[in-house]
């Protein structure tokens, strides 16, 4: 059977495939096929027009490969049917990527079949901003007005505090919808007692891959006193 697949000079039971693509149903009884590629339209299947990504290390039990341009490795050793665990080395992903899956997957290898695995990576995302001091409580950072340090920021189930600068991130976050929100109850805790807040306290945004959302921004003033008439 010809696959387009060369061997892996260092270890028989391991083969990089070096043609197109391949699909499980494409290789013979007891082999794994791993696939790590830019999931661009972030369904964590691959599509057809999904690239693989080069260079990633894959390692079972004590073997280790490296993806080619298709993004794949076969482990094949006529493994047994059972349960084994494939590994993907996070050090050997671009920085600029998140897995979107957990690191270690199991794969089932039936009695008379094969297996795959897939790694989907994203390009990562930030979030940023600033808490400040609105003195004129236009809702906008003028020239002059302090940040807020110590606020915290939540995004989802993510949250961050802002630095002596009253600036915060989020990084490494995946595209999707996101709720952020400014927790009062820690610039009272920050030391801006009796403050409230001079633009909306709960944003909904949402993020592509590899974007950064700059200027979420969140206001304060001092609570104005009412003036009583008598």
């Amino acid at each position: 059977m010809n696959m387009g697949l060369g061997t892996h000079t260092t270890a028989t039971t391991i083969i990089e495939i070096t043609g197109h693509m391949l699909g499980a149903d494409s290789l013979p009884e007891g082999y794994i096929l791993a696939t790590v590629f830019h999931d661009t339209d972030g369904n964590g299947t691959i599509s057809q027009d999904e690239k693989g990504m080069k260079g990633v290390a894959l390692r079972i039990k004590n073997k280790t490969a490296t993806t080619t341009t298709t993004g794949q490795v076969i482990f094949q050793d006529f493994l047994p049917a059972g349960t084994y665990t494939i590994s993907l080395d996070i050090n050997t992903v671009p920085i600029e990527y998140i897995c979107t899956v957990p690191l270690e997957q199991s794969v089932v290898i039936s009695s008379d079949g094969t297996a795959s695995v897939e790694f989907p990576l994203q390009l990562s995302s930030k979030i940023e901003g600033l808490v400040f001091i609105d003195e004129n409580r236009n809702g906008l950072p003028d020239p002059g007005e302090q940040g807020v340090r110590d606020a915290i920021i939540h995004a989802n189930d993510c949250l961050t505090v802002t630095s002596y600068d009253g600036c915060y991130r989020f990084s490494g976050m995946l595209s999707g919808k996101y709720t952020l929100k400014l927790d009062m109850g820690s610039i009272t805790d920050a030391g801006y007692q009796d403050y409230e807040p001079t633009t909306i306290n709960t944003m909904n945004v949402g993020l592509q891959q590899g974007q950064r959302l700059r200027r979420v921004n969140f206001g304060i003033a001092k609570r104005e006193k009412e003036i009583e008439f008598e």
